[in-house]
C-alpha cells in the first residue's frame, strides 16, 4: 500500500458515500501486478458496517454468459423472490434456474433491482477483480448497475487490466489508472521487505515500479546479478505470473518481429540507428519494424529513438528469448557499435554475446570499468568485472579482476558479496601488495559490519607487516586502526596506532600527514594551513583503489580541527560527489561526521536529514557500525528537541546493534542523548548515572573521546547532586585536556565547569560570550541559562534577566523547546518578560544583505571579501543591527525571515 493514499482516499471516500446512501462506482485500471487487487482488498477491509459481495474473473470462463454473476449473487439467491416477477424469472434463467428465454437488458435491470434490494437495511460493497476476463454479459450487466446507484447505498469497484477490450463500455465510469509507485515509495516497499541490494532506484526504474515485480524479485535471491542486470541492461528476471502477463502480448509476433523485439530489448539507450543497423546485420530489415508498430502496440518511436513502453515489456522481451538468440543479439549490437567507435560500449556487448573465455575481451572489458562506474556507479562495476574475471583464461588475471570486483562491491554497499569474493580470491596464490589489499578490504568490512576492535588489530597488523616495503600502505592501514579504536572505545588503541603512523619511514608529505592526525586526535591541529581544502592540497595521493579513503582522512581531522564550517561544506562537498560515483560504502560514514558537526553548529534541521540519510544507507549496505552511529545521533537530535518518545526509539534500536558489536562509541552518545534529556527534565541523579557510565573503565558505553564533549553536562549533573568531589575531579580532567588545544570549544567547557564548581562570575560571563561559543550555539545557550540562574541566586536580577533572555531567544533559535521553557520559567522568576521579537524592517539594505551572510555562518572576513568592504565596516555595520534587531548573537540571526522583510531604505 505503499504510495497509494490518493487511490485510498478516493476509495474512502467511496465508501462513506455509500453509508450515506449516495451511490457510487470506480474503474481501478493498470497493469498487471499495480496494486489493483491490493487496493480492492483494502476497501473490504475499510468496510466496517457493510455487506460484501465479490467476484473474480476467470480467462478459462470469459465465454461463459453469466459465470461471473453466478458467483457474484450465490449469496443472495434466497433474496431473488423479493424482486417484481419478470425480473426474477431472468435472473433465474439467467443464472440457470430455469428454462426461460431473456435478454441480457432485462437480467442487467434485474442484477440492479437485486442489489439495491439486498442493500435496503445494510450499505453494500460490491467487489470485482480481473474484470477483464469477466463474461461480457455479466460485466454489462454491472456496468448497467454502476450507472444507476446515485441514490442507493451501493459502492462498487472494479479492478481491470490496462487498455482491455472492455474500455469502451466502461468510459462513463469514473476511472482511476494505476501507475508504477514513486521512487519513494518503492523504497520504502522494499524497506519492507527487508531487500537491501544497493542501486536500488535502478531497479525500480528497470521495474517501472510495479510493486509485484518488486516483491518477487526479494524472492529471486542473487540481488547482486539483479543490480548487474538492471545497471548495465536495464531489465530484470520476472516470475512466471509476470512472465505470462507481458509476454502473451507477444504471442502469435512473426519469428523476425521477435528478434526485432530482442534487439530493442538489448540496445539499452534505444537510438533508433543502432537498433535498425544491429537489425540489418541479423537479417531483419527496415520494414518489419513497420509491421510490428502496426500489430504490436508495447513500442514507442520517434525520429530518433524506438523503447519499450514499458520496462517490464523489455524485460519480458529479453528474458523470453533463448541464451543462443539474446548472444546473437548482443553479437550485432556490438558489430554496430564498434562501426560507430563506442568500443567501451561494444565491448560490453561482446562480453554478454561470449560463451567461452577469451582474453583478449576480459582485458577490453576491464578497460571498460570506467565507463560502467559512469553510467551506474560502483555496483556496475561490479558486474563488469566479475564478467570480466569469468572471461579471463590467465588465472594471475582471473584473480586480479575477482580482487577488484571485490573492492568495488564493497565500495556500492554489498559487503556479504565483497566478503564472498575476497574469500575466494584469498585461496588463490597472491603476491604481497596483493595480499595487503584483500587484509584491508576484510578489515574494512569488519570496521563496518563488527566488532570494531578486532578491525582495528587487523589493521594494525597488517600495518606492521608491510612497514619495511611499503610504508604508505601502513599509514592507511594505520589510519583505519585508528577510526576501528574510536568505535571501540578503545582510545589508547586509537592512540597506538597513530604515533606508529608518525614513526613510519615515509615521505615527508606522508609524514605531516601522520602528524596532523595525531594532533587532530589531541585536540591541537594547528590553526594556520589546517581548512580542510589545505589539508585536501597538501595531502599525497593514497595507495588505494579510488580516494575516496583520502577524503575520508581529510573529514577526519576536520571533525575534530578548529574549523567547523568548512569541515561541514567539505563533508558536504564529498557526498556530492560520493553519490554521484555510487560509493555507498563510504557515505554514512561521511554523513554521520557531517550530521555531528551540524549538531554542534546549532543545524540541527540539516543534521537530522543527513544522521537519517546515513541511517537508511547503512542500513540498505549491511553497514551495522555506522546505523548504530547515525541512530544515537538522531537520539541526541530527539533529545534536546524534547521528542522523548523519538530519543527513547532511537536510543533503544541503536544499543541493539552497538551493544552486541561492542561499538562503545555509539552507546556512549546514546548515553549522552538519555542523559542530556534527564537533565533537561530536571532527572539530576539520572542523568548523573547515565553520563557518569561513558567515563567508567569497563562500561559498555565508556569511550574517553564522547566523555571529553560531555563534561559540562556532566559537572551540571553532579553539582546538582551534591557531588562536589567529582566535579572537582570531572574539572581538573577539563583543565588537562585544554592544555596545548586549538579547539575552542574546550576552552569554552573549561569555563564552563569552572564557573560550575566555583561559581565564578567571570567564567560564567567568558563562557557566554561569542568569542568561544560562536560554532557552539547550544553550549553558549547553556551557558546563558547557567549564568542567569547563578545570577538569580546571588539576588542580581536584572543581570539575570538580560542573561536568560538570551539563552531563550538561542534556545528559540535553535528548536530546543524544553531548554527555552527552563529559561523561561527562570526568566519569570526573576520578574522578567520577553525582550520585543526581532523585526528585520528595522534595518538599512546593507546591514539586511550583512545580516543574511551572517546568519548562514560566514565570517566577518568573508563577508567582507564578498561585499569589497574591510572586516571592520562589517563588523561595525553587526555591531549596530544587533541591538535594532534586539538580540546578542549571529545564531539568533537564522531564526529571522531576512529574505521577505521590507528595509528602512525601500
Amino acid at each position: 500500500m505503499h504510495g497509494r493514499e490518493r487511490e485510498r482516499r478516493a476509495i474512502r471516500s467511496i465508501l462513506e458515500d455509500a453509508r450515506s446512501a449516495r451511490g457510487r462506482a470506480l474503474v481501478l485500471r493498470g497493469e498487471t501486478g499495480i496494486g489493483k487487487s491490493t487496493l480492492l482488498k483494502y476497501a473490504q477491509r475499510r468496510a466496517a458496517g457493510m455487506r460484501l459481495l465479490s467476484c473474480s474473473g476467470l480467462e478459462s470462463e470469459s465465454e461463459l454468459a453469466f459465470s461471473g454473476l453466478q458467483h457474484l449473487v450465490a449469496p443472495l439467491l434466497d433474496e431473488i423472490d423479493g424482486l417484481p416477477p419478470s425480473q426474477a424469472e431472468a435472473l433465474r434463467a439467467a443464472l440457470g434456474m430455469s428454462e426461460l428465454p431473456v435478454t441480457e437488458f432485462v437480467v442487467s435491470a434485474a442484477v440492479c433491482s437485486l442489489l439495491s434490494y439486498s442493500a435496503r437495511g445494510t450499505p453494500l460493497l460490491v467487489v470485482v477483480d480481473d474484470a477483464q476476463w469477466l463474461d461480457r454479459a455479466t460485466l454489462g450487466a454491472l456496468y448497467f448497475t454502476a450507472r444507476r446507484i446515485a441514490t442507493e447505498p451501493i459502492a462498487l469497484l472494479f479492478g481491470m487490466g490496462e487498455a482491455e477490450q472492455h474500455e469502451r463500455e466502461a468510459r462513463d465510469l469514473p476511472t482511476m489508472l494505476l501507475t508504477g509507485l514513486s521512487d519513494e515509495a518503492a523504497d520504502d516497499l522494499l524497506d519492507e521487505l527487508g531487500w537491501n541490494a544497493p542501486a536500488r532506484d535502478s531497479l525500480i526504474t528497470a521495474t517501472g515500479g510495479n510493486p509485484l515485480a518488486l516483491r518477487e524479485l526479494t524472492r529471486l535471491g542473487a540481488p547482486e546479478q539483479l543490480v548487474g542486470d538492471a545497471l548495465l541492461l536495464g531489465t530484470v528476471p520476472l516470475s512466471e505470473r509476470l512472465r505470462t502477463a507481458f509476454i502473451q502480448r507477444m504471442e502469435g509476433l512473426p519469428a523476425k518481429a521477435r528478434a526485432l523485439l530482442l534487439v530493442v530489448a538489448v540496445e539499452e539507450t534505444g537510438r533508433l540507428g543502432v537498433v535498425l543497423g544491429a537489425c540489418a546485420r541479423l537479417g531483419i530489415d527496415a520494414g518489419v519494424l513497420d509491421s510490428v508498430l502496426r500489430g504490436y502496440d508495447q513500442l514507442e518511436i520517434t525520429e530518433r529513438w524506438v523503447r519499450f513502453r514499458h520496462s517490464l515489456m523489455r524485460s519480458a522481451a529479453y528474458h523470453k528469448a533463448s541464451l543462443r538468440m539474446r548472444s546473437k543479439a548482443h553479437a550485432a549490437v556490438a558489430e554496430e557499435l564498434t562501426d560507430r567507435g563506442e568500443s567501451d560500449r561494444a565491448s560490453w556487448h561482446r562480453a554478454m554475446a561470449a560463451v567461452e573465455p577469451d582474453e583478449e575481451l576480459a582485458t577490453a572489458l576491464e578497460r571498460s570499468a570506467d565507463t560502467a562506474e559512469r553510467r551506474g556507479g560502483s555496483a556496475a562495476v561490479v558486474s563488469v568485472l566479475q564478467r570480466a574475471a569469468k572471461l579471463s583464461t590467465d588465472p594471475e588475471g582471473r584473480t586480479r579482476r575477482t580482487a577488484s570486483a571485490a573492492y568495488a562491491a564493497w565500495q556500492s554497499g554489498q559487503p556479504d558479496l565483497a566478503r564472498a569474493l575476497t574469500t575466494e580470491v584469498m585461496t588463490a596464490p597472491t603476491d604481497m601488495h596483493a595480499r595487503v589489499g584483500l587484509t584491508r578490504l576484510l578489515g574494512l568490512i569488519d570496521l563496518d559490519s563488527n566488532d570494531p576492535a578486532v578491525a582495528c588489530a587487523q589493521f594494525v597488523r597488517g600495518a606492521q607487516e608491510v612497514a619495511e616495503h611499503n610504508p604508505e600502505e601502513a599509514l592507511t592501514l594505520l589510519f583505519l586502526a585508528v577510526d576501528g579504536g574510536y568505535l571501540s572505545g578503545r582510545i589508547e588503541d586509537a592512540g597506538r596506532a597513530a604515533r606508529l603512523m608518525t614513526e613510519l619511514d615515509c615521505g615527508p608529505d606522508y609524514r605531516l600527514l601522520a602528524e596532523r592526525m595525531c594532533a587532530a586526535l589531541e585536540g591541537r591541529l594547528p590553526l594556520e594551513g589546517t581548512t580542510p581544502r589545505e589539508l585536501l592540497d597538501a595531502a599525497p595521493a593514497l595507495p588505494t583503489p579510488d580516494d575516496e579513503i583520502r577524503f575520508l582522512w581529510v573529514m577526519a581531522m576536520s571533525w575534530l580541527g578548529p574549523h567547523q564550517r568548512q569541515a561541514r561544506e567539505f563533508g558536504l562537498a564529498a557526498c556530492r560527489t560520493f553519490r554521484l560515483k555510487g560509493v555507498a560504502s563510504v557515505l554514512p560514514v561521511m554523513l554521520n561526521w557531517v550530521a555531528d558537526t551540524e549538531y554542534h553548529l546549532g543545524l540541527w534541521r540539516d543534521g537530522q536529514a543527513h544522521a537519517e540519510e546515513a541511517v537508511r544507507l547503512a542500513r540498505d549496505t549491511g553497514q551495522r557500525n555506522r546505523m548504530a552511529d547515525g541512530l544515537a545521533l538522531l537520539a541526541r537530535f530527539a533529545s534536546v528537541r524534547g521528542d522523548w518518545d523519538g530519543c527513547r526509539d532511537h536510543a533503544d534500536a541503536a544499543l541493539e546493534t552497538a551493544l552486541v558489536l561492542r561499538n562503545r562509541a555509539a552507546a556512549a552518545h546514546v548515553s549522552w542523548a538519555l542523559g542530556l534529556a534527564d537533565l533537561a527534565r530536571g532527572r539530576d541523579a539520572d542523568a548523573y548515572r547515565r553520563l557518569s557510565s561513558i567515563r567508567s573503565e569497563g562500561s559498555p558505553y565508556a569511550n574517553s573521546k564522547v566523555a571529553a564533549l560531555v563534561h559540562p553536562d556532566l559537572v551540571e549533573a553532579a553539582v546538582r547532586c551534591g557531588h562536589s568531589d567529582i566535579a572537582e575531579v570531572l574539572l581538573s580532567e577539563v583543565r588537562e585536556g585544554c592544555r596545548g588545544t586549538t579547539a575552542r570549544w574546550r576552552k569554552l567547557h573549561l569555563h564552563m565547569c569552572r564557573a560550575l564548581v566555583e561559581e565564578s562570575g567571570a567564567d560564567f560571563a567568558t563562557a557566554t560570550g561569542a568569542d568561544l561559543g560562536e560554532d557552539r550555539p547550544f553550549d553558549r545557550a547553556r551557558a546563558a541559562l547557567l549564568h542567569g540562574e547563578w545570577l538569580r541566586r546571588n539576588r542580581r536580577q536584572a543581570e539575570a534577566r538580560w542573561q536568560l533572555q538570551q539563552a531563550a531567544e538561542l534556545f528559540d533559535s535553535l528548536g530546543a523547546a524544553p531548554w527555552s521553557e527552563r529559561a523561561r520559567g527562570q526568566l519569570r522568576a526573576a520578574r522578567g518578560a520577553l525582550l520585543r521579537t526581532a523585526d528585520p524592517a528595522v534595518l538599512t539594505r546593507q546591514e539586511k544583505q550583512i545580516a543574511g551572510m551572517a546568519a548562514t555562518g560566514m565570517t566577518n572576513k568573508e563577508i567582507a571579501a564578498q561585499l569589497s568592504v574591510s572586516p571592520r565596516t562589517v563588523s561595525h555595520h553587526l555591531y549596530k543591527l544587533f541591538p535594532k534587531l534586539g538580540i546578542s548573537s549571529r545564531a539568533q540571526l537564522r531564526g529571522l525571515d531576512l529574505e521577505s522583510a521590507p528595509t528602512q531604505d525601500g
